[in-house]
């Protein structure tokens, strides 16, 4: 959809009456209003195998703002991601990915010339076993939609850096501040 598009769409009402006629913000409004307080997680949704997606105009207003200690770009599409290492080597990277990515492909897009700092796997796939071949290459480990205690607890024992929720006040509120 276009920019035009997606501005008069209502991504409110989805979670309840109170929200009707939130509209979806564009990217230079989503960094006016977190300032540089936290660190942003830029995911381009892309299938296409020539990254003809959004990596243009990610990279050129990191570039343009000078975000690059502030953002980390994420894509299920490795071409993406590649795509984005070339048009601003300065960029980190996280690569996504779920249980449908066979393994063998874990290390392959782990190295050049993709060379993410951190895999973005599916919670469910972090085990012992995961964390040390993470972090033998360099990675950090970044994992999204956890939205149970017990599995926030059970990450942030094994040592991810980031745990991705829905549920951020759930989540650190069942971590109790005992994990960084």
């Amino acid at each position: 959809m276009t920019r035009t598009e997606l501005a008069v769409l209502d991504a409110g009402s989805h979670f309840g009456p109170q929200f009707a006629g939130v509209r979806i913000p564009t990217l230079a409004e989503v960094f006016d209003l977190v300032g540089n307080r936290c660190r942003v997680n830029i995911e381009i949704k892309s299938e296409d195998v020539y990254a003809r997606d959004a990596s243009d105009g990610v990279a050129a207003f990191i570039r343009r703002r000078a975000l690059y200690e502030q953002v980390i770009v994420s894509s299920f599409n490795p071409i993406t991601l590649i795509k984005v290492r070339a048009l601003d080597p300065r960029i980190a990277l996280g690569f996504l990915y779920d249980a449908e990515m066979p393994a063998l492909f874990r290390p392959i897009w782990a190295g050049p010339p993709m060379h993410p700092e951190a895999q973005h796997p599916d919670y469910v796939l972090v085990d012992e076993a995961y964390m040390t071949w993470a972090r033998k290459i360099g990675a950090n480990v970044n994992v999204w939609t956890v939205n149970a205690v017990a599995d926030a607890v059970r990450l942030a024992e094994l040592g991810v850096d980031v745990i991705m929720t829905d549920l951020p006040d759930k989540i650190i509120a069942g971590l109790g501040g005992q994990h960084g």
